[in-house]
């Protein structure tokens, strides 16, 4: 780091230690220092686990683990069959639920899949910031309360700490980079894309303060899924304050409206294969333009690809979870994971979705099955016998 760098970021620690004199150390104090390597630990991605709890089968996706290089892989990808039955004519008004014509072979939707709020994306609580015509590499997300998700800085790979707080680090595969510190009890954390400087990330960081009139919700951890939806412990429009914005072309993205957003879900998995990849599909309806990027959930590693007509977002980065998310017509916006498998598989399966109407959606739900049993766990299994030793 040459030395214009070390004086912009700490001209920009000046101003996060004027508006938050409880960080402790002051700006000449706080020395950059890279600590010794770490294991490139990959955490558990919260989201994916929360989101497939449909009705009694998330316990199904969110035991589907990676294989390691010495361990059994899981069944096979499925090919995707074209369909022979006829694309029903759906006008984009008449939309209710994608699906695919032909389910992938062996496949079956899951029981279990209806309307869910197991991720909801309520409004003013995603405090999103890019340019109009942003790109994934380009989004800022700030969050704050008192248990902001976030993973820690120590398990990253390569972490840059700057002082105690705050702490620049690695937070792969959901975004690019990510900055923590706290402003009192309150945690506050920004997910910024792998274009965004780090300085204009400790600006934004100078701009963050809390209305001390407003407290966020201080009630314990919960697991349940509903609690962000139901104010939880994330700071709205009231309570966090970012002003200004350290980019004069950036503006507001993300869900905005008082009303939460809620999607058609469904999963599918093999028919007699426990482990084998599944594929959980979220359709959310009314929809605005920027959405999206509430809807991709920080997912700053997308990559832009052309699917079905348009721009889709595509996150590989979770070895065997991709992630893909796009707008499929005006209000309608999908996002796919596929549990287990591959980014070929993902968008191939993207494909074959065809519009329903509200009586189509009516007969594909009714085509549901029950998943194949979990295997027994070991303690469940039939126990060895150790024969007593002889005299």
């Amino acid at each position: 780091m040459n030395a214009t760098e070390q004086r912009q970021i700490k001209s920009a620690l000046d101003r996060i230690v004027e508006r938050t004199p409880d960080l402790g150390p002051t700006p000449d104090d706080l020395l950059l220092r890279q600590p010794e390597p770490r294991s490139n630990w990959r955490p558990l991605i919260a989201v994916a686990a929360a989101t497939v709890a449909l009705l009694g089968v998330g316990t199904l996706a969110a035991n589907r683990h990676a294989p390691a290089d010495n361990a059994v892989a899981p069944a096979t990808q499925p090919e995707q069959t074209e369909s022979s039955q006829a694309v029903p004519d759906v006008a984009a008004t008449e939309t209710a639920l994608l699906a695919p014509a032909a389910l992938p072979d062996g496949y079956v939707l899951y029981t279990g899949s209806s309307r869910v709020d197991a991720n909801p994306i309520e409004g003013n609580v995603d405090h999103i910031f890019g340019p109009p015509n942003a790109r994934p590499d380009q989004i800022v997300e700030v969050g704050a309360g008192t248990n902001v998700e976030g993973i820690p800085c120590g398990s990253a790979a390569a972490p840059i700490t700057i002082s105690s707080e705050p702490q620049f680090c690695t937070d792969r595969p959901v975004a690019a980079k990510q900055l923590r510190w706290n402003i009192g009890d309150v945690a506050i954390v920004i997910w910024g894309g792998s274009s965004v400087a780090d300085e204009t990330l400790l600006e934004l960081a100078a701009a963050v303060s809390i209305n001390p009139a407003a407290t966020p919700d201080t009630q314990p951890p919960s697991d349940d899924t509903n609690q962000r939806a139901a104010g939880g412990d994330w700071l709205d429009d009231s309570q966090l304050i970012i002003n200004p914005l350290p980019d004069p072309t950036w503006i507001r993205l993300g869900h905005q409206d008082p009303e939460t957003l809620t999607s058609d879900s469904y999963l599918i998995g093999s028919a007699t294969e426990w482990d084998a990849p599944l594929f959980l599909v979220d359709v959310y309806t009314n929809t605005n333009g920027t959405d999206i990027w509430s809807v991709m959930d920080k997912r700053h590693n997308s990559v832009e690809i052309d699917l079905r007509g348009t721009t889709a977002y595509l996150d590989d980065n979770d070895d065997h979870n991709p992630f893909l998310v796009w707008q499929e017509q005006p209000g309608i916006i999908i996002r796919i994971q596929n549990s287990g498998g591959t980014a070929d598989a993902i968008v191939a399966f993207a494909e074959s979705l065809t519009p329903l109407n509200a009586e189509g959606r009516a007969a594909f739900l009714a085509t549901a099955q029950t998943p194949p049993p979990a295997p027994p766990t070991p303690s469940e299994g039939v126990g060895t016998t150790i024969p007593a030793p002889e005299d």
